[in-house]
């Protein structure tokens, strides 16, 4: 398995005889840059930039707020200005190359990597805590807080700072929907 946050640079330990998956989990793009926020927040080495943000708006109008990462990452242009252009090969990297999982759909998008890798795990109570507490309650790294309402102040500058991401994200879950498909078993379980 190779983790890597250099897609580009990653995808050059492949070739046809060494075959690789790009999986990515999505998250609405406001809910990640909030999350973002409050992991900064508690991030000792941010201590000294986020000690003048104490909101969520505050932060909306910094310049620590992310700007189209997933975009961004995904058409290899980490800065500069943002055109349709680099939308377009985000979206065909996703379409052609990954694996869509989404937060919001966890347990789902958990049995289709099952599914994919052939993982085949003992059921048992054990194993059902485990998920039940790392999918849905207590997660790593998981921040609890207030979500920003849509509409607010900061909402609206969040989505003007991520709106290629927000329509990247609702292509992934148009993608994730008709990769269903593939992950569709005949199988019942027990």
């Amino acid at each position: 398995m190779v983790s890597s946050s250099y897609l580009y640079d990653g995808a050059g330990v492949f070739d046809p005889d060494h075959k690789g998956y790009m999986i990515a989990m999505f998250r609405h793009p406001i809910e990640r840059a909030v999350s973002l926020f409050y992991n900064l927040k508690s991030n000792k080495a941010y201590a000294e930039q986020m000690v003048t943000l104490s909101t969520v708006e505050q932060y909306s109008r910094s310049s620590l707020v992310e700007n189209n990462w997933m975009t961004r990452f995904l058409s290899n242009s980490l800065s500069g200005e943002l055109t349709p252009e680099h939308e377009a090969i985000a979206k065909e990297v996703l379409r052609t190359k990954c694996i869509i999982g989404l937060l919001q759909e966890k347990a789902e998008s958990m049995r289709r990597l099952e599914m994919l890798f052939d993982l085949k795990a003992e059921k048992s109570q054990r194993r059902y805590d485990c998920q039940e507490k790392l999918w849905y309650w207590d997660w790593p790294g998981k921040n609890r807080h207030e979500p920003v309402l849509e509409g607010s102040e900061a909402w609206n500058r969040l989505y003007e700072q991520n709106s290629f991401d927000i329509r990247l994200y609702e292509y992934a879950r148009e993608l994730f929907k008709a990769q269903g498909k593939l992950f569709e078993t005949n199988v019942t379980e027990e």
